[in-house]
């Protein structure tokens, strides 16, 4: 599944690439490894996907992680284990 995620402002420290997190997707609950990416375009209007060490202070950047599949537009909240 790959989703769009911002850092919440509270949240005082920067979430690390692979690092375990509990997730939950509507009334279900499960623990993943998400690999933070971010979209790098090129010049010949390509856009790939570079995975990023951390996730940006203040900004958007896209998580991919294996997860059972949900619908479209479906809200997550991501909770740090460590």
């Amino acid at each position: 599944m790959r989703v769009k995620i911002k850092k919440h402002r509270w949240y005082p420290h920067v979430l690390k690439n692979k690092d375990p997190l509990t997730l939950s997707i509507g009334w279900r609950k499960f623990q993943s490894i998400p690999v933070f990416t971010m979209e790098d375009e090129t010049g010949n209007s390509e856009v790939n996907m570079r995975m990023i060490k951390y996730t940006p202070k203040f900004g958007f950047c896209y998580a991919v992680f294996y997860s059972p599949m949900y619908a479209v537009g479906t809200t997550f909240l991501g909770i740090s284990t460590v």
